[in-house]
């Protein structure tokens, strides 16, 4: 995996702002370790009532050998502490159509 992965997703945001955070993980099954390969935080407004946001964003550019065997895992999550200080307005979110695209070279 050699660039930067490419999150796109649909959210209603209930609340005035909020943020999002990406995380992509590289997980060995045999011993349930994870390392992170990168991550990406979207700082978000709310639309209009009762109207979505159709969001891509990138994560930070990375290059990283995924071990045989190993697994991708994938978070979204609206708090990144401590990278990132946490938000301090009440918000809900509601996700939808959500697609990852990394990039691969060989």
């Amino acid at each position: 995996m050699t660039g930067s992965p490419v999150v796109r997703v649909t959210v209603a945001l209930h609340g005035t702002d909020a943020e999002l955070a990406a995380r992509l993980w590289d997980v060995n099954p045999a011993t349930g370790k994870q390392a992170l390969i990168t991550r990406g935080v979207y700082r978000l407004t709310a639309p209009a009532p009762g109207r979505t946001a159709q969001l891509t964003f990138e994560l930070s550019p990375t290059a990283w050998m995924l071990g045989q065997g190993h697994q991708l895992k994938f978070e979204l999550t609206p708090d990144d502490s401590p990278t990132w200080r946490p938000d301090t307005q009440p918000a809900t979110m509601t996700l939808t159509n959500l697609s990852l695209t990394i990039p691969i070279h060989g």
